[in-house]
């Protein structure tokens, strides 16, 4: 099963008490601040006790038979921490960031939730490197089971899908289960673990009401502070694309989730742009393509000013909200049916993850790893993949 947990932490930065899962309080001159935000996150989350490099000939369920009986660690995956450009990945699930601009992302092949800190260190914060589990408890003994979707609320705390739930950190370092359990992969609405998940790889989004809306295969979840799960549109047994309202939409599988600066939710779902209003009405919207090299859209982002952007094998495209494309940020021009480049001066490769920040800048993750892409359309390495 999967969850959506949070984490919430207290720390205490330039004499201010802040309480929240990472909330940094920047000065605006640095020199009042006695540490870096990488030390202060350090003491946090007791990541001295934690080994900078980790490796694991097997995973371990920790939890007994309840998490299932394998795990995804591979043997030659070396989990390294430390300085961005030493740092190395296995394989990010998904990206979202706190106010304050660190970058937090699952790490699935290691079990960890792993942060980019703005001052360019990576860290982990929540999980056992190469032990698979799904038991809650302090952060230095609670384990993760391949931690997918994530994502941030406005007072810092952090949510993210593990193994058929919802989880959370809570402000005194504990991880706990929000909503759904290990061991039942089923598709039930109600509170807790009354309510069960059916899909593995799901992402999630916090939307401006408060509520995490979760894309659950086929269909579209809201889940309160709670733990009260509300499926809103699609059906967990379609398989086609059709507009309509609640239930009677339907979806193939939605890879994408995030809102508006209305809390309308858009979806990518299977290449295709759809939008769920507030009263549950699903739209899809009719993407233009102005040019035959771009192929089927792989990832999406919502940026400032509703900007919507679409990421696929070789491309980054700018649309607006309605679905009109407005410009190609990158293009590498690649063949879509044999996946070649005719021109090789971005290297961007696959886009699996796009994610936008607060203050509009674009980031994703691609076959290298994870990057930032600038204005002008060069593709940046921030952390590099392990192999």
């Amino acid at each position: 099963m999967f969850c959506i947990r949070r984490l919430s932490y207290i720390f205490t930065i330039a004499g201010f008490l802040s309480i929240g899962v990472i909330s940094f309080a920047i000065a605006a001159d640095s020199s009042n601040l006695t540490s870096s935000p990488s030390s202060r996150l350090n003491k946090l989350y007791a990541i001295s006790k934690l080994p900078i490099y980790q490796s694991s000939p097997t995973a371990k369920d920790t939890s007994g038979s309840s998490c299932g009986d394998s795990g995804l660690f591979n043997e030659n995956l070396k989990e390294i921490d430390g300085p961005r450009d030493v740092a190395r990945i296995g394989s990010i699930g998904d990206i979202a960031f706190d106010r304050d601009g660190n970058l937090f992302f699952t790490d699935e092949k290691y079990h960890t939730i792993r942060v980019l800190s703005v001052d360019g260190q990576v860290m982990k914060v929540a999980g056992q490197s190469g032990e698979y589990g799904c038991n809650d408890g302090k952060i230095e003994t609670a384990h993760l089971f391949n931690p997918y979707g994530i994502e941030v609320d406005k007072n810092n705390n952090i949510y993210f899908y593990d193994h058929h739930m919802i989880r959370k950190i809570e402000a005194d370092g504990s991880v706990s289960t929000l909503a759904g359990s290990s061991n039942v992969m089923g598709h039930l609405d109600g509170v807790g673990k009354q309510a069960s998940f059916w899909g593995y790889q799901v992402k999630i989004t916090m939307g401006l009401d408060g509520n995490l809306y979760v894309a659950d295969q086929n269909t579209l979840r809201r889940v309160s502070p709670q733990g009260d799960v509300l499926t809103l549109v699609g059906n967990i047994n379609s398989n086609e694309i059709l507009d309509g309202v609640g239930r009677d939409a339907k979806f193939i599988s939605i890879n994408s989730v995030q809102p508006d600066s209305v809390n309308n939710i858009y979806l990518l779902d299977a290449g295709v742009v759809r939008k769920v209003n507030d009263k549950n009405q699903v739209i899809t919207l009719p993407v233009r393509d102005s040019n035959v090299d771009f192929c089927k859209p792989l990832s999406m982002a919502l940026g400032k000013n509703n900007l919507l952007y679409l990421g696929s094998f070789g491309s980054i495209r700018v649309f607006d909200h309605s679905g009109i494309e407005l410009r190609s940020l990158v293009n590498e021009h690649v063949d879509c049916n044999t996946k070649e480049r005719r021109k090789n001066n971005k290297d961007l490769g696959i886009v699996s993850i796009l994610k936008a920040d607060s203050y509009g800048n674009l980031y994703g993750v691609n076959d290298l790893g994870l990057f930032q892409v600038l204005d002008s359309g060069e593709v940046k390495i921030l952390v590099r993949n392990v192999n």
